[in-house]
C-alpha cells in the first residue's frame, strides 16, 4: 500500500513542475520581491567574495615582488570593505529569504486551515486522508518554508555565481576557464542523476508519513475494541513495524543526500587539482604570471561552492516540492470532504 501511495506521489510531483514553481511564488507580489531581493543579496555576497579573492591575490603578488606596507594599504582597505559586503550579503540573503518564505507558508497554512473549517468533522472511513492533512498542515508547511528559505536561493546562486567566476577566470587566464566549462556540466549531471533518486525517496518518505498518520488514527479509534478482544499487543507490534519502516526510509534519504554532497565535493576537488596542476606547469615555463596564476587559484573554488551548497540542500528541495504538490492538490480539489476536527489539527 505504501509503495502505491509513493508511486502516486511521485507521479503528481513529476507533473507540472514549472506550474508548481509558479504556484509557490506567484500569489504574493511582496513574497516575490523578497525572493528576488534575497537572490540579489546573495549575488552581492558572491561578487564581494570574488573581489576579495582578486584583491588578495594581487596583494600577495605585490608583496612577493617587494611592495611595502603603505603601497598595499589601499588593497587592504578594499579587502576589508569586501569582507563587510560579503557578511552583509549573506545575512541579507538569509533574512529576506526567511521573510518571503514565512509569507508564503503563512498564506498556504491559512488556506489549508480555512478549507478544513468547512469540512465534515465526523471522520468515518477517511483516516488516511485525515492523517495526510494533519501531516500537510505541519510537516508539509515546514517543508515548503525550508524549500523557499534554503533551496530556492541556492538553486539561483548555482546558476549565477559560476558564470561570474567563469568571467573573471576568463579575463585572468583563458585556458583555465576551459577546465571550469568542462567540469561544471559534468558535476551538474552528477547532481541531477543522484538527486533524482533522492527526490524519489523523499516522495516515498512523505507519502509514508501521511499514510502512517492515518494508520495511527485508525489504531487509536479501534484501541477500545482491540483491548476488549485481547488484541492490544498486536497494536504495539504494528506500530513498531511501521515506525521501523519509516526510519529505514528516512535513513535511506539521508544516505542519498550525503552521497550527493560527497560526490560533488570529490568532483570539485578533482577539478581544482586539474586547474592547479596546469597553472603550475605553465607557471614553471613562464606561460602565466604569478599574479594571474594566484588569481585563478584563489577565485576558481568559488565556481564550485554554489554547486556544493545546492547538493547539500537538494533533499530539502525535494521534500518541499513534494509537500507543495500535495497541498496544491488538496486546495485545488473542489468539494473535498475531509473528516478532521479542526481544533485538534491546530493544536497539533
Amino acid at each position: 500500500m505504501i509503495a502505491g501511495v509513493g508511486r502516486a506521489a511521485r507521479g503528481r510531483a513529476a507533473d507540472g513542475a514549472g506550474e508548481l514553481e509558479r504556484w509557490l511564488s506567484g500569489d504574493d507580489a511582496a513574497a516575490r520581491r523578497l525572493a528576488v531581493a534575497a537572490v540579489a543579496a546573495g549575488v552581492l555576497a558572491a561578487v564581494a567574495t570574488i573581489g576579495a579573492g582578486v584583491v588578495l591575490a594581487i596583494t600577495v603578488a605585490s608583496v612577493t615582488a617587494g611592495a611595502t606596507l603603505p603601497e598595499v594599504i589601499p588593497n587592504l582597505l578594499v579587502l576589508g570593505v569586501s569582507v563587510v559586503l560579503r557578511a552583509g550579503g549573506l545575512a541579507g540573503t538569509e533574512l529576506l529569504a526567511q521573510r518571503g518564505a514565512a509569507r508564503v507558508a503563512g498564506e498556504r497554512r491559512g488556506e489549508l486551515l480555512a478549507a478544513l473549517t468547512r469540512l465534515d468533522p465526523a471522520g468515518r472511513g477517511q483516516s488516511d486522508r485525515i492523517g495526510g492533512l494533519a501531516s500537510l498542515a505541519t510537516d508539509g508547511i515546514e517543508a515548503i518554508e525550508t524549500y523557499l528559505t534554503s533551496f530556492a536561493p541556492a538553486r539561483a546562486m548555482a546558476v549565477i555565481v559560476p558564470l561570474l567566476v567563469a568571467g573573471v577566470v576568463l579575463v585572468a587566464d583563458p585556458p583555465s576557464v576551459l577546465v571550469l566549462l568542462l567540469t561544471g556540466p559534468v558535476l551538474v549531471l552528477i547532481l541531477w542523476a543522484i538527486g533524482s533518486r533522492a527526490r524519489a525517496l523523499t516522495d516515498r518518505r512523505f507519502a509514508e508519513l501521511r499514510w502512517m498518520n492515518g494508520l495511527f488514527l485508525d489504531l487509536l479509534r479501534g484501541l477500545g475494541t482491540l483491548r476488549l478482544f485481547g488484541r492490544a499487543e498486536e497494536l504495539g507490534e504494528t506500530i513498531r513495524d511501521t515506525s521501523r519502516r519509516s526510519g529505514e526510509t528516512t535513513m535511506e534519504v539521508l544516505r542519498t543526500a550525503f552521497q550527493t554532497a560527497l560526490v560533488l565535493e570529490w568532483g570539485a576537488a578533482v577539478a581544482m587539482a586539474v586547474i592547479a596542476v596546469e597553472v603550475s606547469l605553465r607557471l614553471m615555463v613562464d606561460g602565466i604570471t604569478f599574479e594571474r596564476a594566484l588569481v585563478v587559484l584563489v577565485v576558481a573554488p568559488e565556481f564550485f561552492a554554489p554547486l556544493r551548497g545546492l547538493a547539500i540542500r537538494y533533499h530539502s528541495g525535494a521534500a518541499g516540492r513534494t509537500a507543495a504538490t500535495a497541498i496544491r492538490d488538496v486546495l485545488g480539489t473542489p468539494g473535498v470532504e475531509v473528516a478532521v476536527a479542526t481544533t485538534s489539527l491546530v493544536v497539533r
